[in-house]
This record gives structure tokens, sequence and C-alpha cells, in this order.
């Protein structure tokens, strides 16, 4: 287990970072203005180093606070708990670093206070900081109260400040006149020892982090620890330039860390999804204008033809109630109301199916298609009967994805256009072929007049009639057809020449085996 997680890890960071060349080009660009300011802050020690010394004390201090309030501004927004400690935990460490600078012998704050004072701080920092970045990566997995994590730092500060101001039980660290005790050397070496132990476990997380971030945080960590190992031997001296300036630069990386992953990304995110939501806005408002310029359409069309079926059931009424009409009028005027009845009754299905393609939630399901086409058939029984039709359909059907009731509503309006406009009398073949691309091709073939080529792009336009049809109702029916298999997944079409003929298609998924 242990293994296959360290194998995950270093796969994701070579493949995140040593192969990205774009990332390792950011970042070092990311490096350029700190790697600048430290150089500058670098040439005030030659000119005056008291001026670098405070210079960076004050650096250091802007710096942990600015970490510690924007981890605290940020806190909801930052959904990685090692990075939420770390930026916590330097809220501690500015208070030691305050502290620190106001103890300083040179300053004169303190008068009966020595540079030991100022050792024993430093030691302190480092522990601190060190053991932070370790206890980090036992919260990453975990959940992370805030509040209890700074009540831990504070009760921990006020133990640590009592122990060196107090008590002063705490281990000496540097004698005036002696220089260092064998303590100084410890607790490097076991701060260093904690941090690369702090740097292995983050490798091992690798995985939580963005690549940028886990270059930033991991520098952080080992360019401290290096230091240490580094500047241990050395005796501890207040004017040690290399050491102030390794612990001002790693805490720029942690800054950039936090920020990059508290700001940046999600102010990337929120820019994204702005940009995003703009576009699907448009989009709608497209689609709301379409749909308003259909249905304003649609209500002309569909009042002028119940307007017209309204007026011939009131002639055929008033016609009925005239006495004088002997019983073979009244019986040819009953079926004319019937006729106009039933057109009406199409319209308002019509306009119902219409209105229910807009809902946005579908089940979509394994269609019986030799059932479908018998429903239709038994719908359309009296159309056939009229114009005695000869359809020929398939014995076998493979199983398309769809939704039964409007695959009915364009088997209809295909079937029922193919007996009206089909031969004389109409011959009909329904069919299917399997396409290479997973769909089924469905389509229905008459022996009628056919249509033009240029009027061909009309028939799924809604409310469109074209010239050889005009006594087509209200030209809404294969509008419908479009919206359906469009909706479904599909595609609509029409392969006709005059005098040819027609094809209608339709194409929908299949189902996978």
């Amino acid at each position: 287990m242990g293994g296959s997680s360290v194998q995950k890890s270093a796969k994701h960071i070579k493949s995140s970072i040593f192969i990205n060349p774009s990332l390792i080009r950011n970042t070092f660009l990311s490096f350029l203005p700190p790697m600048i300011f430290l150089l500058l802050l670098y040439a005030t020690s030659f000119y005056n180093f008291l001026l670098f010394l405070r210079l960076v004390e004050l650096s250091t201090i802007l710096l942990s606070f600015t970490i510690s309030i924007f981890t605290w501004n940020t806190r909801l927004y930052l959904d990685n708990n090692y990075l939420l400690f770390i930026g916590i935990s330097f809220l501690a460490l500015l208070m030691i670093d305050t502290v620190n600078m106001f103890v300083y012998s040179r300053f004169n704050i303190f008068p009966n206070e020595t540079t030991s004072i100022a050792a024993q701080l430093e030691i302190s920092f480092r522990l601190v900081h060190s053991i932070s970045f370790l206890l980090a990566l036992y919260f990453l997995p975990r959940h992370l109260s805030i509040h209890i994590v700074i009540i831990g730092y504070t009760i921990c500060l006020c133990l640590l400040f009592a122990s060196i101001f107090y008590w002063h039980n705490f281990p000496i660290i540097y004698i005036e006149g002696s220089g260092v005790t064998i303590y100084k050397y410890l607790g490097e070496y076991f701060t260093s020892l904690i941090l690369f132990i702090a740097a292995s476990g983050l490798i091992l997380h690798a995985s939580h982090f963005k690549p940028e971030v886990l270059i930033f945080l991991l520098l952080s960590i080992l360019v401290i620890a290096v230091g240490e190992v580094i500047l241990t031997n050395r005796n501890y001296r207040p004017d040690n330039t290399i050491q102030y300036i390794i612990k001002l630069f790693s805490f720029s990386l942690v800054y950039k860390a936090i920020v990059k992953t508290g700001l940046q990304q999600p102010l990337s995110v929120l820019m994204m999804n702005l940009k995003n939501s703009q576009e699907e806005q448009w989009q709608y408002s497209l689609k709301l204008a379409e749909q308003n310029e259909e249905l304003e359409a649609f209500g002309h069309t569909v009042a002028h033809d119940l307007k017209n079926s309204v007026s011939g059931i009131i002639l055929s009424t008033k016609a009925i109630s005239d006495t004088a009409s002997d019983e073979c009028t009244k019986k040819s005027f009953l079926i004319d109301i019937t006729r106009t009845a039933n057109e009406m009754n199409d319209i308002i299905e019509n306009l119902m199916i219409l209105s229910g393609l807009y809902k946005t939630k579908l089940d979509l399901e394994e269609l019986d298609m030799k059932e479908i086409i018998a429903g239709v058939f038994q719908r359309l029984r009296a159309m056939i009967d009229e114009y005695k039709a000869e359809i020929i359909t398939p014995q076998d059907w493979p199983v398309a994805i769809g939704y039964s009731p409007w695959i009915k509503e364009v088997w209809t309006n295909y079937l029922s256009n193919a007996i009206q406009y089909g031969g004389n009398p109409p011959c009909i073949e329904i069919g299917v072929t399997s396409k290479s691309d997973g769909m089924l091709h469905f389509w229905i073939r008459d022996n009628g007049d056919g249509i033009p080529v240029d009027e061909q792009y009309k028939l799924f336009k809604p409310f469109s009639k074209i010239q050889s049809h005009k006594d087509v109702g209200h030209g809404l029916g294969l509008s419908i057809v479009y919206r359906i298999i469009v909706k479904l997944g599909g595609q609509v079409g029409v392969k006709s020449q005059t005098s040819q003929g027609s094809t209608f298609f339709f194409t929908l998924p299949a189902k996978k085996d």
C-alpha cells in the first residue's frame, strides 16, 4: 500500500512538473520579483547592516502578518487544510519574530536582557516553524478546526515565553563571552531533521496540491532545512546576513503558495464560471428569442387555422339548423364538422407536443418499434383505408433508444404525409439500416410526386409550407419531428426528386450490447 502511494506521488510530480515546460517557465518567472528584492536587500547590508537588519525584520514580520491575515480572510475558499494550518502557524511565528525584534539588545527595549534571549527566541522560532510543517500533514485529509488550532498555538506561545522570560528554564543557546552551547547544534539539527521529514511527507501527498503550489512549498521547506545544515557549525551571530535572506525567501515562497491557492485559483475559477455563465446566458437568450419568434408565428398561424375551422363549423351548424335542408345534406355537414373538429384536435395535440419538447428532463428507454408502428397504423387506420395505401414494413426491428410517445408522433407525421402525398394509390415502404457509428437509420419511402430540391430546406422549419403542398394545415408537423429527434440525439432529413417520390428519415442511438 505504501509503495503504491509513493509510486503514485512520484508519477504525479514527474508528470506535472518535470515534463511541463510551461509550468517550469511560469514558476521561474514568479521567482524573479522576490529574488530581485532579496538581492537589493542584501546590497544594503554592505552600506549599513543595521538598515539591512531592520528592513529584513520588518519584511519578515510583514510577510508573516500578511500570510496569517490572508489565510484567515480566505479560509472559506482554501480547500486545502495543509495550507490553512500553515497560514495559521505564521501568526505564532509573527509573535515570536516581533518579540525577538524588541528583545534585541541593540534596540535597548529590554536593557537587562542579553543576546542569549535573542538566540533562545531564534531557536524557538525554528522549532515552531518546522513542527508546524510536520503537523500540517496530519490535518491534510482530516477536519481542521481553526479555533482549536489558534487556541493550541496560543497556549504553546504562553508556555514558551514563560519558559524564556519568567521561569528561565529554557536551554541556554548562547553565553556572552563564551559563544554557543551544545543546545544550539542540537536544536538546529533537530529542526532540520523535522523539515526533511515534512518535505518527504509533502511529496507523499503531492496529489493534494497543484504542481506550482507544491514547488513553492517544497522549496520553502528545503531552503530552510539546507540552510540550517550548512550554517549549523557557525557560531551564533546577529549579523548573519545569509540566514536572514534564507528566512525571508522561504517566507515569500509560502506566501506565493497560499495566495496562489487562496486567491488566484479561486479568482480564475470565478472568472471562468462567469465567462461560461455569460456564454450560457447568451445562448439561452438566443434560444428564447427563437422560441418567442416561433411561438408568435405559431400563434398567428394556429389562430388563422382555428378561425377558419370554427367558421366552417358555425356555417355547418347553421345549415343543419335550417329545417329546409334534407337529411342527406345535413349528414354531409355533420361529416364536415367531424373532419374540421379532428383538424382542430390535431392542432391542439401538436401544440401540447411542442410545449413538452421544452422539458429538460427525459427518461430514455428501449423502443419496441414493431409495437410503435402497430399503434401508428391503428391511429391512421381510417386514413389508410380511405387512400387504400399499401405499406411494407420489415419483419424484425433492431432496438433503438428513445422515448416511445415522441417516436410514435414522428412515425405518425411521416406516415400521414406519405399517405396524403404519395401516389394513387400510395405505395409506402418503411425500413431501418444500422450504421457503423452506433446509430439506427429509420426511413419511409413513398411513390408520390416528390419535392423540388429548392423547397426541401423549408420542410423541417416551423410554419413553412411548400408550393406543392399548399393544402397542408398549420405547417407544424415536420418541425416537431425535427425537434423530437434532435432532443433524442439524432438527425432528420429527406431525399427527394420531382416525379421520383420522397424518402424521409431519422436516426436514433442503437442499444449497446
